[in-house]
């Protein structure tokens, strides 16, 4: 996980318990979210103060393993 304040990019191993399904949906559901290749997730989501930095991520994180 790399959380900047301007984006926030997720890196996949190739055995990620994540379905392919939920990122799909993240894709069609906004274009703030695109791949970064085969294995990377970016959510370009503004975020300057860590807290709710930290916030979004959990919840982008409890979403794909839903």
């Amino acid at each position: 996980i790399d959380a900047s304040g301007e984006a926030i990019q997720l890196q996949f191993s190739q055995d990620t318990p994540v379905e392919p399904e939920a990122i799909l949906k993240l894709l069609l559901k906004s274009p703030i979210y695109r791949m970064n290749g085969s294995d990377k997730l970016r959510v370009a989501a503004r975020h300057e103060h860590v807290a709710p930095r930290a916030e979004f991520v959990e919840g982008l994180l409890k979403g794909l393993s839903a």
